[in-house]
């Protein structure tokens, strides 16, 4: 009797370093799982958001300056990045610079101006932003443009450094 009853008690201690031992696994698990990217305090984020704002500004004074080389500086040079706008697709940076250099000798002018910046920062290498600008152009003919458009990026971090690597355009008219 007395040797069942050692018996019972060192089945009930496995059992409950058993049942101890599963529940730290599931935690650790749970635990190691969790995105530590997006645990970012108040203050990276706002530090990250005044860099993209600062990109952003930067990217629309290049352009509005005709320094397109640089414009383009501001876009990940890679197969991965994706240009969209009104219907059209471009599923490359080369592909986005052509575009790009098309579309600008049919400018004399061309000033794109924010409305309305939203900037969502996803995690420390991810940042969405949507705005809304003013578009103000002529055209070679003579022709003004003036129209409102809406604009959403993805930033990524990359080597030290943010570049747009997705973007969508949107206008009223053709693009």
């Amino acid at each position: 009797m007395l040797g069942a009853k050692n018996l019972g008690i060192n089945v009930e201690r496995k059992m409950i370093v058993l049942r101890i031992c599963v529940v730290l696994s599931i935690l650790s698990t749970l635990f190691s799982c969790q995105d530590h990217e997006a645990l970012l305090t108040e203050t990276e984020k706002s530090a990250i958001r005044q860099e993209i704002e600062r990109l952003s500004n930067e990217l629309f004074e290049s352009w509005n300056n005709q320094e397109y080389d640089r414009y383009l500086g501001y876009y990940l040079n890679s197969e991965e990045y994706t240009f969209a706008a009104n219907g059209f697709i471009a599923r490359s940076w080369n592909a986005f610079s052509d575009t790009v250099k098309a579309h600008t000798v049919i400018y004399t002018r061309a000033e794109a101006k924010t409305i309305e910046r939203y900037i969502d920062v996803i995690n420390r290498n991810t940042v969405i932003v949507t705005q809304r600008f003013d578009w103000d152009a002529t055209l070679n003919s003579g022709v003004e443009e003036k129209m409102i458009g809406t604009y959403t990026t993805l930033y990524v971090y990359r080597n030290g450094a943010w570049k747009i690597i997705n973007t969508s355009e949107s206008f009223p008219g053709q693009f």
